[in-house]
C-alpha cells in the first residue's frame, strides 16, 4: 500500500511537471509569435519609409513643392478674409495635392486633389468678381454716400444693393408708405424731401433730407411718439405697440428715392457670398435701428425730466432740494444742458430765470457771488489764511473745488484750502541757476523713490545723487489726481501739489535743499488733458474736447462747436486753413471731411476740394465753409473730422472754426 500510494504521489508530481511545462511552452511560443509579427511589421514599415525617402531623393525639387504647399495651406488655415483663404487654399492644394499624386499615378488621389481645387476656385472667382471696382452712376454715389453705407461696404456691394431696388422719381405729396403696411419698403432719399408722420402728426425732425431712410427703424421712433401722446388724445394708439407705423410721402417739391420692397432687400443682403459684407451690412442696419432706439429712450427721459420740472416750477420758485433731484435725474439719464433749456421753454422759462448762478462755500456756509461785465463771478468774505472752499453752481448741490486751487488737503473730490508760504520758507536767496546744456538729468518719482514716498524722504537721498554726478533733478508729475499712488499724469488740479507726497510746503523744502546741494530742479508737467478722477472742469465751462487717452480728456485747444438750428435751416462752419508765413507763390492744400459719429448727408454735407492760398507777403487765411444741417431731433453731440492734405509750397494749419450759436450744440473736431 505504501508502494502505491508513493507511485500514486510520484504520478501526480510528474502530472503537474507536464502541465506547467506546456504552459512555459505556450508562453514561449506566443512570445516568439508576436516578436516575429511585430519584427515583420517593422520591417515593412522601415520598407515603405527607405522606397519613400528613396523616391523623395529621386525627386527632391517634387517633394520641395509638396511641403511647400503644406505650408501654403497652414498659413491659409490661419488667414480670416474669405477671399485670402481660398486663395492659399488653392495654391497650397495644388502644390501639395494634385501635382505629386499626378506625378505619381496616384490617379484617384489627384482627382480628388483637383475635385478640391475646382470647388474652391469656384468660390474664389465669385469672391473676387465681388470686389472688383465699379463705377456708381451719379444716383448710386449720391445715395451710397450720404447714407454713410460708404463706411460699411466696397462700391461694389452698394451697386448689387442698387440693382436690386430701383430709383423712383415722386411727386409732391405722393404717399410712399401708409401708415398700416405691415411690410413697408426699404427707401434711401436721394434728392428732395420725405415727410413722415404717425398717428396724424409728424415724426420726429418730420423731414429726410438726402441719405435719410426710410424703413423698419423708423417704427421705434413712432413708438416713441405714441408714447408722448396724452392718454386723453383721440389720436393716442390703441392695442398693440407693434401695431404702430410710419407714414412716408414726398415733400413739397417732390423726392427722388431708391426704393427696395423688404423681401427684396433681404433677397439683397443674403446673397452677398463674403460673410464678412454680410455682416457690415448687418452691422449697418443695427447702427441705425440703435440710433432710433437712443433717440426712443433719450425721448422717453426727457418727457419724465418735464413732468419732473413742472412739479418743481409750479410754486414758482425751485427748491433746494428739488434742483438737486433734477439735476441727479438729468445727469443720471444723460440729458444735457440743451434737453433742460428747451424743457424750461416748453413751460414758459427761461435758462437766466431758472439758473441760480455761483456761490462760494466757505467752512460749509453759502455766500452769493456776482457776475461782472468780464463774466467772472466774485465774492469778498473774510476768512481764515488756511479757510476750506468750494463752489456751488446753480442746481448741483455738490461743493466743487476750485480749477485754480493751491492745495486740496482731503483729496481732489473736496474743498480746496486756502495756502501762502511762510515768510521763511526759502533759504536759496544765492541760487543763481545752472545751464542745462550737457547736463545730467535724473528723472525722479516722488512715490516711488523713497518707500515713505514723500519730499521730505527724497531730500535725504540728494546727497547721494550728487555723488553720482547729477545736475538736475526731474520730478515727475506731482500736481493733485486722484487716489494716493498713481504716476501723476491723471492730474486735475495744476496749481495744487499731490498731498500724500507733502503738498506745496513740501515741495518748497525739496526744490529748496535741491539748490542747497547745487541741483537744478525740472518740473514734469501735463497741460493737454486732465484725470478722468476729480475732473470738474466740464461744470464751470467747455474747456475739455471730444478727444481722451487713458489719463483722461484733452483740453479745448484745436476742436470747434457749432450749435445746429432748430428749424431746419442751416449753419455755416468755417474752418479757417492758414498758410503760416510769406509766400510768392500760391499755394494749393485738399480739405476733406469725414465722419466719426455724424452722417454725412444728414447731419452735415461733405467736402472734398482743393482750395488755393493766393501768395501774399506775410500769414494768409481762408475759410472752408462746411454746411451743418439743422432739424429739431433731439440728439447727443457728434463729430466728424475736417483734415488737411497733399499742400503743394508752404505750410498749412488748421485754425478754430466759427460759426452761430443757437439751438441743439453738435460739434467738429480736426
Amino acid at each position: 500500500m505504501l508502494r502505491v500510494a508513493a507511485a500514486q504521489a510520484s504520478r501526480r508530481t510528474a502530472l503537474r511537471t507536464a502541465v506547467v511545462r506546456s504552459r512555459q511552452v505556450r508562453q514561449i511560443s506566443a512570445g516568439r509569435r508576436y516578436a516575429l509579427f511585430a519584427r515583420r511589421r517593422f520591417d515593412r514599415l522601415a520598407a515603405a519609409t527607405t522606397a519613400s525617402l528613396e523616391s523623395a531623393a529621386a525627386t527632391p525639387a517634387l517633394s520641395v513643392v509638396q511641403h511647400g504647399g503644406a505650408a501654403v495651406i497652414l498659413y491659409g488655415f490661419y488667414e480670416t478674409d474669405v477671399m485670402l483663404l481660398r486663395l492659399w487654399t488653392v495654391s497650397g492644394l495644388i502644390c501639395y495635392s494634385v501635382v505629386p499624386n499626378a506625378w505619381r499615378g496616384n490617379v484617384l488621389l489627384a482627382a480628388w486633389g483637383s475635385l478640391f481645387v475646382g470647388l474652391n476656385a469656384y468660390r474664389l472667382v465669385e469672391l473676387a468678381s465681388e470686389r472688383v471696382p465699379v463705377w456708381l452712376d451719379d444716383d448710386e454715389w449720391a445715395c451710397y454716400e450720404a447714407s454713410g453705407l460708404n463706411r460699411f461696404v466696397a462700391p461694389s456691394c452698394f451697386k448689387r444693393l442698387a440693382a436690386q431696388g430701383q430709383f423712383v422719381d415722386e411727386p409732391a405729396g405722393r404717399v410712399l408708405k401708409e401708415e398700416n403696411d405691415p411690410c413697408p419698403n426699404f427707401l434711401v432719399v436721394r434728392s428732395g424731401t420725405v415727410l413722415l408722420s404717425a398717428h396724424g402728426r409728424p415724426l420726429g425732425g418730420g423731414v429726410l433730407g438726402p441719405g435719410g431712410l426710410v424703413g423698419i427703424p423708423d417704427l421705434v421712433e413712432a413708438k416713441l411718439l405714441a408714447d408722448s401722446i396724452a392718454e386723453d388724445d383721440p389720436l393716442r394708439p390703441t392695442g398693440s405697440s407693434s401695431a404702430t407705423r410710419v407714414k412716408a410721402q414726398a415733400g413739397d417739391k417732390g423726392a427722388r428715392v431708391l426704393r427696395w420692397t423688404a423681401k427684396d432687400f433681404r433677397r439683397a443682403v443674403d446673397a452677398e457670398k463674403d460673410p464678412k459684407v454680410q455682416a457690415q451690412l448687418i452691422f449697418y442696419l443695427n447702427q441705425q435701428l440703435l440710433k432710433k432706439l437712443h433717440l426712443r429712450d433719450h425721448g422717453v427721459a426727457r418727457k419724465e425730466y418735464s413732468n419732473l420740472l413742472r412739479a418743481a416750477l409750479s410754486s414758482g420758485q425751485v427748491e433746494a432740494q428739488d434742483r438737486a433731484a433734477l439735476h441727479a435725474f438729468r445727469a443720471k439719464n444723460g440729458l444735457t444742458e440743451g434737453d433742460h433749456a428747451d424743457c424750461l421753454e416748453a413751460l414758459g422759462w427761461t435758462t437766466e430765470a431758472f439758473a441760480v448762478g455761483a456761490r462760494l462755500d466757505v467752512e460749509g456756509t453759502l455766500h452769493p457771488m456776482t457776475r461782472g461785465e468780464d463774466d467772472w463771478w466774485r465774492a469778498v468774505v473774510d476768512t481764515a489764511d488756511d479757510a476750506r472752499y468750494g463752489f456751488v453752481l446753480d442746481d448741483n448741490p455738490k461743493v466743487l473745488p476750485d480749477p485754480r486751487s493751491p492745495r486740496q488737503p482731503d483729496g481732489v473730490h473736496e474743498r480746496s484750502a486756502l495756502w501762502r508760504p511762510a515768510p521763511d520758507a526759502w533759504t536759496d536767496g544765492d541760487w543763481q541757476g545752472r545751464s542745462i546744456e550737457g547736463a545730467v538729468i535724473y528723472e525722479l518719482h516722488i512715490g516711488t523713490f523713497t518707500p515713505d514716498g514723500t519730499f521730505d524722504a527724497a531730500i535725504e537721498k540728494l546727497d547721494h545723487l550728487v555723488d553720482l554726478g547729477v545736475d538736475f533733478v526731474e520730478v515727475m508729475p506731482v500736481n493733485a489726481f486722484g487716489g494716493t499712488h498713481g504716476w501723476g499724469y491723471d492730474g486735475v488740479l495744476w496749481y495744487a501739489v499731490h498731498e500724500p507726497y507733502g503738498g506745496p510746503d513740501g515741495l518748497i523744502r525739496f526744490v529748496d535743499a535741491c539748490h542747497t546741494r547745487g541741483l537744478g530742479v525740472l518740473i514734469d508737467a501735463v497741460f493737454n488733458h486732465l484725470g478722468p478722477s476729480g475732473n470738474y472742469l466740464p461744470e464751470f465751462g467747455p474747456y475739455l474736447s471730444t478727444g481722451s487717452n487713458p489719463w483722461g480728456e484733452s483740453i479745448n485747444i484745436a476742436d470747434a462747436a457749432v450749435t445746429e438750428v432748430d428749424n431746419g435751416a442751416t449753419v455755416t462752419l468755417n474752418v479757417p486753413v492758414t498758410r503760416i508765413g510769406a509766400s510768392e507763390q500760391a499755394i494749393s492744400v485738399n480739405v476733406s471731411t469725414a465722419p466719426v459719429t455724424a452722417t454725412p448727408g444728414s447731419d452735415y454735407d461733405s467736402v472734398n476740394s482743393t482750395f488755393v492760398i493766393p501768395a501774399s507777403g506775410a500769414d494768409e487765411t481762408l475759410n472752408v465753409p462746411v454746411t451743418i444741417k439743422g432739424d429739431n431731433i433731439n440728439e447727443i453731440d457728434e463729430t466728424f473730422t475736417v483734415t488737411i492734405t497733399a499742400v503743394a509750397g508752404r505750410g498749412a494749419v488748421i485754425g478754430t472754426a466759427t460759426a452761430p450759436h443757437q439751438g441743439t450744440a453738435k460739434s467738429v473736431s480736426r
